[in-house]
């Protein structure tokens, strides 16, 4: 029958929960670097990823010289996470971004300012979407015209609404609704962001049932050693 040495068990499973920490910390990075209104429980994952890292590293370390002060400090400390993961996870995957999506745009459409034309370019690049509305809608539209082709064409007519350069892809010289983005931003943001926040949320569930088998295998490690 094998038999598995209970602190080597340990040491490698809380390896694994290191390993979970870089993930859930990269993986908040990651998304707090996305174009728009944050990403709910970004944050709290660089935070708790980072705080878990430093966390795991001592507590290995204390095991490994068997200080039983740190080893319940360290226990104690899983504890407390294990409930802050918990909440965050659960805020984190009932979160609706749509109302917070389209306050975002509501404000950065309305407001004449400059500056606000770079944020724009960014988002829109990054989703291939635009306006709040799509290439329809009065906040991306410059100017409005229909021209009946001639020459050798057949005649029809053709839509050239000016649009702002935003909408299409760079380096357009003259962005029209042919050229444009044909999603508008709310869907195609929350679309983006409902995927990465599931994907968080996921993570920071995962880890947390690895901290949890951490805790029982120290208190039962803590337990063969008294």
């Amino acid at each position: 029958m094998l038999c598995i040495n209970s602190k080597l068990l340990l040491y490698v499973v809380n390896a694994v929960l290191l390993i979970f920490a870089i993930l859930l910390l990269s993986l908040g990075i990651h998304c707090s670097h996305i174009p728009g209104p944050n990403i709910a429980g970004a944050f709290p994952s660089i935070i708790l990823g980072a705080f878990i890292c430093f966390v795991t590293i001592v507590g290995g370390l204390a095991f490994k010289l068997h200080q039983i002060e740190l080893n319940i400090i360290y226990l104690i400390f899983l504890v407390c996470i294990f409930g802050a993961q918990l909440i965050f996870a659960t805020a984190t995957l009932l979160m609706d971004e749509r109302f917070m999506v389209r306050s975002f745009l509501k404000e950065m459409y309305n407001t004449k300012v400059p500056r606000l034309s770079g944020d724009i370019e960014e988002f829109q690049n990054y989703f291939q979407c635009c306006g709040f509305y799509g290439p329809d809608g009065s906040d991306v539209i410059v100017t409005e015209g229909i021209y009946l082709s001639k020459g050798n064409e057949k005649p029809t007519l053709r839509n050239v609404t000016h649009l702002i350069p935003e909408c299409c892809p760079r380096h357009t010289v003259l962005c029209t609704k042919l050229d444009s983005y044909k999603d508008n931003c709310v869907d195609k943001i929350v679309k983006e962001h409902s995927k990465w926040r599931k994907m968080l949320g996921a993570f920071l569930v995962s880890s947390a049932y690895v901290l949890a088998v951490v805790f029982f295998l120290g208190v039962k490690e803590i337990s063969i050693s008294q």
